[in-house]
């Protein structure tokens, strides 16, 4: 019954599901396979997650992020577990048939690259949108492109291909493929680079969003460009230096900087956030441990472990005032009206605690003095 039920998982319920995998992948991994597992219900034989999502890709209906997340995922719990055969489990798809997991990303990598594609600047195409929902209408004409999307496909594409390696999982020619899908999505995102940080995407129009004509700057591609070792040294020390000097004293980065004026609204979101709420510039756990991360990855230690004690509850409970249960926003935000004590609902532990922990096995799990690649 609990199988048959995930197979009709929303998309945003599969997203939180996966998110949550990543959170707890490092500490927790025998949590993260039950999760990956419940989520592999929801993968269709074609490589799609979702039970509503219509055959063939739609641009205009799509979102474009959940499958490279489901690889992200899968790949750190291989990492945390370190056995041979962690990607042989056995898993249910969502028409009853069992395939190993790694056959299962094999698929969701074969959607990704056939179905969603990539657009004119050879990045990942954004559809109706990735996990940021204020870029929903950026793509729906089909040319639209998420850089975040490509940065984390790059980063997922590089793990699974070192899994591949190690344990003689794919042909020469198959590896030699997605290395060099790997290498095309690293240098185009390199390209995206607009002066001073990477630009978060490109519009179906080509007009580029969160860059030097809008002065705008979204933290998670910075961290996910740096993860995945896109562009020059120097830029991504000068993507992380900027995402780090546009802190406003609250107690973690905000997503966006500045964010989005409530009007008029822009043309590549169908969303009336206020400003510093949520995806329009709220301080997200998720994306404070994913810049942590990025700084651990970029050897830049003494920084990652100043920055990862504001994702410390302690901390977040005196300085945003949260009570000991960690309220945050629905979507996993820092609420502003917690600095006035008004509270939102309760979320799950990993908003704060797993994304602490990850943030901190990263730091823990990088050499003090690591050579810049």
């Amino acid at each position: 019954g609990a199988a048959a039920g995930s197979r009709d998982l929303d998309p945003r319920t599969i997203r939180e599901l996966l998110f949550t995998a990543m959170a707890v992948s490092q500490t927790r991994p025998e949590i993260a396979l039950v999760i990956l597992q419940m989520t592999t219900t929801a993968l269709q034989p074609s490589g799609v997650l979702g039970s509503d999502r219509a055959p063939g890709f739609s641009a205009d209906t799509a979102d474009t992020d959940l499958e490279i997340w489901y690889l992200i995922a899968w790949a750190l719990y291989a990492r945390a577990i370190a056995e041979p055969d962690a990607l042989d489990e056995p898993v249910t798809r969502a028409d009853g048939e069992q395939r190993s997991a790694w056959d299962c990303l094999m698929s969701a990598i074969a959607w990704i690259r056939d179905e969603i594609g990539t657009g004119p600047h050879d990045l990942v195409r954004i559809g109706a949108g990735d996990w940021n929902r204020l870029l929903d209408n950026a793509g729906r004409q089909g040319k639209g492109e998420s850089v975040l999307n490509s940065a984390a496909l790059a980063f997922a594409l590089h793990a699974l291909i070192e899994i591949a390696r190690r344990q003689d999982r794919l042909q020469v020619e198959e590896l030699e493929q997605l290395d060099g899908w790997r290498r095309a999505l690293t240098q185009a995102v390199g390209e995206a680079f607009d002066g001073r940080w990477f630009c978060r995407a490109y519009a179906d129009d080509g007009t580029t969003i969160g860059g030097s004509c809008d002065d705008r700057i979204f933290l998670d591609v910075q961290a996910w460009a740096v993860l995945a070792r896109c562009g020059t040294e120097r830029q991504r020390q000068m993507a992380l230096d900027a995402a780090l000097d546009r802190g406003d004293g609250t107690p973690g980065p905000r997503i966006i900087s500045p964010p989005l004026p409530l009007t008029p609204p822009c043309p590549y979101t169908t969303h009336r956030l206020p400003p510093q709420q949520d995806w329009n510039g709220g301080v997200s756990p998720m994306v404070g441990a994913w810049l942590v991360w990025a700084l651990a990855e970029q050897g830049k230690i003494e920084q990652a472990q100043q920055h990862w004690e504001q994702l410390a509850c302690r901390r977040l409970i005196c300085e945003a005032e949260l009570p000991v249960d960690g309220r945050l926003t629905p979507h996993g935000f820092i609420p502003d009206s917690a600095l006035s004590q008004h509270h939102v609902r309760p979320l799950g532990a990993h908003h704060i605690f797993g994304w602490q922990h990850l943030a901190l096995a990263m730091i823990a799990g990088q050499p003090r003095n690591k050579p810049n690649a």
